[in-house]
């Protein structure tokens, strides 16, 4: 069986086998320019066909792969990817304004903080004089 495939291709020679390493599924192909040449034995050509027609028994395999199925595949994932980074914004931007209110209450806190630590200082150090004097 010979299948020929139409498409831009290196100039090459290769021997490849289907299934393992038996030469009972040996096949040929030569790439010359924009045709590509598949020479295949009659055994490798049985597996083929019985391949074929076992994926035209699989009428899910079929409706889950035609072609309009797969671009509303692809459409619906770019879809979900720009609605996920849209709310991965909205979310990032709430915990930045959540960050920055608790980085102000900090400093707020720690002005506070040592307010306190003077005032008690000073309350302490005028004890402390107090009780010698």
């Amino acid at each position: 069986m010979i299948i020929i495939d139409f498409g831009v291709t290196n100039f090459s020679w290769k021997a490849d086998i289907i299934f393992g390493d038996t030469k009972q599924y040996e096949l040929k192909t030569l790439r010359v320019g924009l045709i590509t040449l598949t020479f295949m034995p009659n055994s490798a050509q049985n597996i083929l066909v019985s391949a074929m027609s076992s994926l035209t028994r699989d009428r899910d395999w079929l409706i889950n792969n035609a072609p309009s199925v797969r671009h509303a595949k692809r459409k619906a994932i770019a879809k979900a990817r720009a609605a996920d980074a849209f709310s991965f914004e909205a979310l990032y931007e709430e915990s930045e304004k959540i960050r920055f209110e608790r980085d102000q209450m900090i400093a707020i806190l720690n002005s506070e903080n040592k307010n306190l630590r003077n005032t008690i200082k000073i309350i302490t150090d005028g004890e402390d004089k107090g009780l010698e004097g």
